[in-house]
């Protein structure tokens, strides 16, 4: 006969276990969806354009870098978790951008290859052909209005090339493309320039975006304001080299983009990521260990009925151009599809002898060290123009009661990034961050102390930024080891002071270290709002504090963070909707369990 302790226990027994297993499902389920966020790289391969788009299982790999960064390219993607690819794209022929294609091909399965089809006589495309034959691989030539069916949920379109093409140019007939997750959108445009941007206006489709990928590595001949205008990008990335012979990306349009939005270059950010859920983003760096959450919160905008095409005034100062004298019968010719779906399969095949295809489109500029005075229709600055050293812009949506960063990436000026609470939803704001030459114009005089450097941060319009609008308001700044060396300064004297309009003296603000490089100490202070500031030091030289982990400053980049995406996962699941309900259900009934063991 069955004991009444086992005709109770074992029901129970059942029960928690069939609850622990819907516990299990469900967290399971819960890092499956969040594991599924839109993430692109834009990848670092000096001289040219590289872009890994992930969503889920699927992946799509948009031009490999110039040759001999195709291995490179490969091992990247490699770490990322992809083992074959949905998508390759070859935005144009050009050498920078298809040089480690046939790396690529012949290292992956490719579902499907997508090309302009606009015809190349170059050793390296012909060779790019040759591999995609040999492999059989699906080759495909895309046009304007044609959709990607890359994964569900996400929208691919293509806004270029044209029906026709232009003439003899590669760039112009550059495939460019809008990918769209939800609220955020990102424009890529290849080496795209004004001719092109004006077709795809004139033709009626939205460009506006969130995260602009810059044309032509940030050349003259592309980005023209009226076309960044219609983009209005909170972020623009340039994919550039360092110290090339083009003098990429060119002060003119630095300057347009730097109006318009955040500016990063991976030839000084290294590889930039941008990861979305549909909703926000989330951008990190390589090099400069910036991170920066954004939120979406307006519905993305109207096909734009304005037609005003931009005309290619711009003459551009190099052009190493390769123009076909001829038409290759290696090109597929087949049309189309309106949407666009992969196959797959590859084997492998031999490397030619070297070839000699010149690079003209590659390109890349050391930085500029003098940005635009920023602002646009959000601010400007009230100092005198003749006394700014090094000017600095971010931009940012600020959002209600939600932490905003604005992080100033050009690395011009003393501040590194401020971040705040609002009280209200101010929408895309431009912040200013100024260096001096001399004490502030709008100050009486400095205050006490060996000054360091006065610098101003400003904020949208009407002195937003120094209102009792903003919250936990904070500010990274830095100062050069040198200097607190050669004025045999105590590290831990630095204060930095902020005057205040009102009572018209300078208020002196503790500061903590946060980090250190072989240059600089960085520090952060809590301020009570952004206007004139001033860096000071006292005598009496003593060692070097140690740099303490600080919340608040930007977090490293996270390219290979498999511990730290783990702990965000973990947290995430802490924080998903009725995790903790069954956790305490099943708890309640293995108690109950125990309970009426004991009987």
């Amino acid at each position: 006969m069955r004991s009444k302790e086992n005709f109770h226990s074992l029901p129970l027994v059942s029960i928690s276990l069939v609850l622990f297993m819907a516990l299990v499902l469900f967290t399971a389920s819960a890092t499956s969806a969040a594991a599924e966020n839109l993430t692109v790289h834009f990848i670092d391969v000096g001289q040219g354009d590289s872009i890994l788009v992930q969503y889920g299982d699927k992946d799509m790999l948009i031009d490999a870098g110039e040759r001999g960064t195709g291995d490179d390219v490969a091992e990247y993607i490699k770490r990322k978790g992809v083992t074959s690819l949905d998508y390759v794209v070859a935005t144009h022929p050009h050498a920078d951008h298809i040089g480690g294609m046939s790396d690529i091909l012949k290292t992956f399965p490719i579902g499907q290859f997508l090309d302009s089809g606009y015809p190349h006589t170059s050793g390296t495309y012909e060779y790019m052909l040759e591999t995609i034959d040999s492999n059989n691989i699906p080759f495909t030539t895309v046009k304007r209005g044609d959709k990607i069916d890359f994964a569900s949920g996400i929208v691919v379109e293509v806004l270029n090339p044209g029906s026709s093409y232009f003439t003899d140019d590669l760039n112009q007939n550059s495939v460019v493309l809008k990918i769209t997750d939800g609220s955020v959108s990102f424009l890529l445009m290849g080496d795209a320039g004004i001719e092109a941007e004006g077709a795809i206006v004139k033709d009626g489709y939205n460009v506006d975006a969130d995260i602009l990928k810059v044309g032509h590595h940030g050349s003259i001949t592309s980005s023209g304001k009226t076309f960044i205008s219609a983009v209005s990008p909170a972020v623009s990335i340039i994919e550039v080299g360092t110290g090339n012979k083009y003098g990429h990306p060119h002060a003119e349009v630095l300057e347009t983009l730097q109006k318009a939005s955040t500016v990063y270059r991976t030839d000084v950010d290294g590889t930039v990521t941008v990861t979305t859920d549909g909703s926000a983003y989330t951008l990190t760096t390589e090099k400069t260990a910036v991170t920066d959450y954004t939120e979406i919160s307006e519905t993305p905008t109207q096909t734009p009925t304005e037609t005003s095409a931009e005309t290619p005034t711009q003459t551009p100062a190099e052009t190493p151009t390769q123009t076909p004298t001829e038409t290759p019968t290696q090109i597929p010719t087949e049309t189309p599809t309106q949407t666009l779906t992969e196959t797959s399969t590859q084997t492998s095949t031999e490397m030619p002898a070297e070839e000699t295809d010149d690079t003209g489109s590659s390109s890349s500029g050391g930085r500029s060290h003098r940005s635009s005075s920023g602002g646009g229709s959000t601010g400007g600055s009230p100092e005198p123009q003749k006394n700014v050293e090094f000017k600095d812009t971010a931009q940012a949506f600020i959002p209600n009661e939600r932490p905003v960063y604005f992080n100033f990436t050009n690395n011009v000026t003393v501040v590194d990034f401020i971040n705040f609470e609002s009280e209200k939803t101010v929408g895309k704001t431009t912040a200013i961050a100024e260096n001096l030459k001399n004490k502030s114009a709008l100050v009486p005089e400095l205050p006490e102390g060996i000054v360091y450097k006065s610098f101003n941060v400003w904020i949208g319009n009407g002195g937003y930024g120094n209102s009792d609008n903003i919250l936990n308001a904070v500010i990274s700044f830095k100062v050069e080891k040198v200097w607190i060396q050669e004025n045999d300064l105590d590290p831990y004297s630095i204060v930095l002071y902020k005057y205040d309009d009102e009572m018209k003296d300078w208020a002196k603000l503790p500061v903590n270290l946060t980090n250190e490089d072989n240059q600089s100490l960085y520090f952060t202070a809590n301020v009570p709002g952004y206007s004139s500031f001033v860096i000071t030091g006292e005598k009496g030289m003593r060692s070097m504090p140690p740099a303490e982990t600080s919340t608040i400053s930007t977090i490293s980049n996270v390219e290979d963070n498999a511990s730290t995406g783990a702990s965000k996962a973990a947290e995430g699941n802490e924080k998903t909707p009725g995790f903790s309900i069954i956790s305490g259900v099943v708890c309640l009934f293995c108690m109950s369990l125990l309970r009426i063991k004991k009987r």
